[in-house]
């Protein structure tokens, strides 16, 4: 599944870059409101492929240092809203 989502992420930017690419050489009047609006997609496609990989970065940190990712991660947001929560009754 990891080497699928790699797969996929790859063949995601090596179109973005193309499209970056055809974008450079194209007049900006030609394009529609709606080329505009798909440009914008791309954007928050590609930030989310960043974060995705930002992501299993982190995991694959805490597997070498021999913590579970998804544990640690529960652990925090639950200290997290306890602390939010003695904070919202505290003021």
């Amino acid at each position: 599944m990891g080497s699928h989502n790699e797969n996929k992420r790859k063949l995601v930017r090596s179109e973005v870059a193309d499209l970056a690419h055809e974008l450079k050489q194209a007049n900006n009047d030609v394009l529609t409101a709606w080329d505009r609006a798909a440009l914008n997609k791309v954007s928050e496609i590609e930030l989310q492929i960043e974060i995705d990989e930002f992501r299993d970065q982190l995991k694959r940190v805490f597997e070498l240092a021999g913590l579970n990712y998804e544990l640690e991660k529960q652990n925090f947001w639950s200290r997290h809203n306890s602390i939010k929560q003695q904070n919202n009754l505290n003021n």
